[in-house]
């Protein structure tokens, strides 16, 4: 009986150390395929047509910091005249909670267009996101703009997708929990891998957009 036990601690162990190895690996590939895309200085940013920001949390009508500075980030690319199109994506798959009208709302308030804002309300995680936005809204290239720690796994998926992107990092704050959720995108950054190598599809499709007309036409008025 002592032995069997010993066997199956020893089978885990070996278990354990294989698993370690993998999301190490797979973590080592996506930031060493990306950190040569990530920007921090706008200056050195090469103009494109679209923007792709990533949903966060809300609350209500409100942004969190991380979100809001994502938002602000897109805007000063778009001011900049960095970008033409600024596309939000992110989770409004119920009436009562909302990420992309809280930054579409937030974005045309300080100026932008209205027909220059899209508005993507399946981009439940980051591989729908990138993959909607180039089957749904034909976005071929783009700046992504999100945190620099999100950004490897955005750009790696991004780039397996054949879009053509560069990342624009939104860091100018410093998060509360911010190392939970570095935690959590080790696993996320497996999660990612595994969605490109099986060509995952997204929850949802539907008609295209597309990302060169009028960004009111995906509101959901």
């Amino acid at each position: 009986m002592k032995k069997t036990k010993i066997k199956i601690l020893r089978a885990v162990a070996v278990m354990f150390v294989f698993a370690a190895i993998a999301i190490i690996s797979i973590n080592y590939i996506e930031i060493k395929s990306s950190e040569r895309s990530v920007y921090r200085d706008i200056g050195g940013i090469e103009t494109n047509r679209t923007a792709i920001v990533f949903g966060a949390k809300v609350r209500g009508e409100n942004m969190s910091s991380m979100f809001e500075d994502r938002v602000v980030s897109a805007l000063e690319l778009y001011r900049a005249r960095k970008i033409e199109k600024i596309l939000v994506s992110g989770d409004h798959g119920r009436p009562e909670y909302d990420e992309v009208n809280a930054a579409k709302d937030y974005l045309v308030s300080n100026g932008a267009d209205a027909d220059d804002i899209f508005t993507d309300y399946a981009g439940f995680d980051t591989y729908d996101t990138l993959y909607r936005a180039k089957e749904i809204f034909g976005v071929e290239g783009a700046i992504l703009v999100t945190q620099e720690f999100h950004l490897y796994r955005a750009l790696f998926i991004a780039k397996s997708i054949n879009m053509n992107v560069v990342g624009y990092a939104s860091d100018r704050h410093d998060y509360p929990g911010k190392e939970i959720y570095s935690g959590r995108e080790l696993f996320a950054r497996v999660k990612a891998y595994f969605d490109v190598i099986l060509k995952s599809k997204p929850k949802f499709l539907g008609d295209k957009i597309p990302i060169e007309g009028d960004g009111r036409e995906s509101w959901d008025n």
